[in-house]
């Protein structure tokens, strides 16, 4: 188990593209409480904030996106397998 502190925006971010059955139909392993995000299976996090972040730069959103970038980089890697750098994608 993982809790990573974040910000007001980040915990905003968080409940819009991450929370929210809106925007998001896979169940997030964790909660989010305040501003204390709890996470229980860290790869597949990692997966679904990725996923969220992609979605917030569909929504020509870059403030989210780099903000939901921020929390899923914050993310201990495996030690077993490596973590990989997310980018966020390019806009035009």
């Amino acid at each position: 188990m993982t809790t990573i502190r974040v910000t007001e925006f980040q915990a905003q971010a968080l409940g819009i593209y991450i929370f929210d059955p809106a925007h998001h139909e896979d169940e997030f392993p964790g909660t989010l409480t305040g501003n204390r995000l709890v996470i229980t299976d860290a790869e597949r996090a990692r997966e679904l904030l990725t996923q969220a972040a992609n979605s917030a730069g569909n929504d020509r959103d870059a403030r989210m996106e780099v903000a939901i970038l921020a929390v899923c980089r914050r993310i201990p890697c495996s030690a077993y397998r490596p973590c990989s750098v997310v980018v966020a994608s390019e806009r035009t």
